[in-house]
């Protein structure tokens, strides 16, 4: 099935499968999972916090239950990371001005989340030391980095 991406006349392949709410829904689900849930970067409440949307609402996204809207899927990829709104349009077959896919990982994303961990790893210095808290939270950032640089040098990787 091909859909008009609106960029200019270009048309993109839905990879087979149709666009409708059930597909959206899920597919929006999947891409949420990846960086919200028990041990990944948000917590669903996190989330509806950082985004003012309902608690039960937000559930409902990450258990695909339901898809959001148009304003609503905005919000949310506002927070999260950039790698969120690449999975959902190369789930869609297109992202941006080119095709994506959904694991692709940019040296310019990875650049941005190593300086965000070191800018946290500097805050944490502030006062001299690193305690247990601060500790906890760059391991955590630190260990969800990790599969983004395995993923860059695997896609990279025979680059020169």
């Amino acid at each position: 099935m091909t859909r008009d991406c609106g960029c200019g006349g270009q048309n993109a392949k839905a990879k087979g499968a149709s666009l409708d709410g059930g597909f959206v829904a899920e597919a929006f689900s999947d891409a949420l999972r990846v960086h919200v849930g028990r041990g990944k970067p948000w917590s669903v409440e996190a989330l509806a916090a950082a985004t003012a949307l309902d608690f039960a609402t937000v559930k409902g996204y990450h258990a695909g239950a339901n898809g959001p809207s148009l304003a609503k899927f905005l919000t949310i990829a506002a927070v999260l990371p950039d790698e969120f709104i690449n999975r959902v349009l190369a789930l869609a077959g297109f992202g941006g001005a080119a095709r994506l896919e959904p694991d692709a990982v940019s040296a310019l994303t990875v650049n941005r989340q190593i300086s965000d961990l070191m800018a946290q790893f500097a805050a944490a210095l502030e006062d001299g030391r690193i305690d247990h808290r601060e500790r906890a939270e760059l391991v955590a950032s630190a260990r969800a980095l990790l599969p983004m640089i395995q993923d860059f040098v695997a896609t990279h990787g025979g680059e020169k």
